[in-house]
């Protein structure tokens, strides 16, 4: 069960979960992500998560009609 979780990890096919999106948690999540993992993240503000959704996430950063185009 190690050996699977360490093999996991190095192949980046874990699923690395964080629970608050505070200070620590979503540089976290972040940081994790850039590196190559899925991350699932869990907080209690909804607002919080609403805003970390992918697609509010895209239309902040881009605007809305260039994340329209760049959604999957």
């Amino acid at each position: 069960m190690k050996s699977d979780l360490i093999n996991k990890l190095d192949n980046k096919q874990a699923v690395i979960g964080v629970v608050g999106l505070g200070y620590v948690g979503l540089p976290l999540v972040l940081r994790y992500c850039q590196v190559g993992y899925k991350v699932l993240a869990f907080d209690i503000d909804q607002v919080k998560v609403d805003s970390l959704n992918p697609a509010s996430f895209m239309r902040a950063r881009f605007g809305r009609s260039e994340a329209a185009g760049r959604r999957h």
